[in-house]
């Protein structure tokens, strides 16, 4: 039943996409990503005083 419903969500996923593409011009998907980018700023601003691995060099 669970592997049923989990491929239903996919067709329904693509339907949802395919339609956003082909008549919205991808309104859904700027919107989806717009709120995405301003939740990780969010997040980002929470942890400044945090060291990062992204090959930042420290000030010793």
């Amino acid at each position: 039943m669970g592997v049923s419903l989990w491929g239903w969500g996919w067709v329904v996923y693509g339907l949802v996409k395919w339609i956003d593409q082909k008549f919205l011009g991808g309104m859904l998907n700027k919107f989806w990503f717009s709120k995405v980018q301003a939740q990780s700023k969010a997040e980002g601003d929470q942890g400044e005083g945090e060291p990062t691995d992204r090959g930042e060099k420290k000030d010793n």
